[in-house]
């Protein structure tokens, strides 16, 4: 009886003692890999003078250092670029070529912890340029200038300027006819040449939107998602009176003609939004 009482226990221990060992040896064999640092983020080239740009990007949990990948062809990759190794956010490069564009990605190093490189980055582009420099490839040694826009001989203003999705610049502002002053759309080309294929000439001017024949004033530009013009302003509504101004939106096409969609005509005119009966 006392065998027949031992062999259970005994048993017992032996199948124990197995699963523990399975257990130890199996937690051993499935041990996970270890894990890689997170890519860089927010990763961005500014221009911070002649021949130099300033990389900058976020800071990664576990990272000792950061390597740069650079290459003057997009879709770098670390294979593709040149190695810029062991640096810091933010990190400035000098001895660039101007007007050169250059691509970056960068990976997250832990050099004491053994965790392998990050994978690259969102790629980022810079272009180092000589700030504050007239760029003489541009109109007329830098300088684009338009005269006499409405025909009266007297002022041209330009007050606000936007760019298409060409990249053609658009101007608003104000010009002479002689009587009165007309509100005015310049476009030009990136080579600061006006663009002939904007209304047969490069301009377009409005007058009298308010009614009452005397000034309009075109001063603020948008382009919609269409691609059509926005121009903000005011027309006067009383120039005996010489005190009411009233608020128009102009609506162009791209090739700057009046959008008669937009109420009916290309323009809508709102006046005494304040209650005042003065300027809108």
């Amino acid at each position: 009886m006392e065998s027949q009482r031992g062999n259970p226990v005994w048993f017992l221990a032996l199948t124990m003692g197995f699963v523990f060992g399975a257990i130890a040896c199996g937690g051993g064999s499935n041990k996970s890999p270890t894990a890689r640092l997170d890519a860089p983020t927010g990763l961005s080239a500014t221009t911070t003078g002649a021949g130099e740009l300033r990389l900058d990007w976020n800071v990664v949990a576990g990272a000792t250092s950061y390597d740069l990948y650079m290459s003057t062809s997009p879709g770098v990759t670390k294979a593709t670029g040149s190695l810029i190794a062991g640096v810091f956010p933010p990190h400035p490069l000098s001895g660039l070529a101007n007007g050169t564009t250059y691509y970056f990605v960068a990976t997250a190093i832990d050099t004491a912890g053994g965790t392998p490189e990050s994978l690259a980055s969102t790629e980022a582009l810079g272009v180092p340029d000589t700030l504050g420099i007239l760029h003489t490839t541009f109109g007329s040694g830098g300088v684009a200038v338009h005269d006499n826009a409405a025909g009266g001989g007297g002022l041209d203003i330009g007050v606000d300027i936007a760019l298409d999705s060409s990249g053609r610049i658009l101007v608003v502002g104000t010009a002479d006819n002689g009587i009165d002053l007309d509100m005015v759309i310049w476009r030009y080309t990136s080579a600061g040449a006006l663009d002939t294929t904007f209304n047969g000439q490069g301009w377009v001017v409005h007058d009298n939107a308010a009614g009452g024949v005397g000034n309009d004033y075109g001063r603020a530009i948008a382009l919609d998602f269409s691609g059509r013009i926005l121009v903000a302003g005011n027309g006067d509504g009383d120039p005996t009176a010489g005190t009411d101004l009233d608020m128009v939106i102009w609506r162009y096409s791209s090739g700057g003609t009046l959008d008669t969609t937009f109420d009916g005509r290309g323009w809508v005119v709102h006046d005494n939004a304040a209650g005042g009966g003065g300027y809108d």
